[in-house]
């Protein structure tokens, strides 16, 4: 997969099962998917590194075409109605 621009939601710590998740977004051409990730790692884990770790994590659903992932296309304009001749 080529690079394409993602953007990472809030990530928490689950104590439960000792991982970082987040929703990682991959704006890829006019679509955007929403990828649910999750990296098992320690608490002291640095941000940074987590963050690459739930960014590859949503890369690799997108290429593998796995994953709960939500996809969202932009809106394609509305028809403007057509005016009705008025009558005279």
């Amino acid at each position: 997969m080529s690079r394409e621009t993602a953007q990472i939601s809030k990530v928490i710590y689950n104590p439960a099962n000792r991982c970082f998740e987040a929703l990682v977004t991959l704006h890829l051409g006019t679509t955007r998917a929403r990828y649910a990730t999750r990296l098992r790692a320690p608490i002291d884990t640095p941000f940074a590194e987590a963050s690459r770790g739930l960014i590859a994590h949503a890369i690799r659903q997108a290429e593998r075409g796995m994953g709960m992932r939500a996809t969202f296309r932009p809106l394609r304009p509305q028809a403007q109605p057509a005016e009705l001749p008025h009558a005279a």
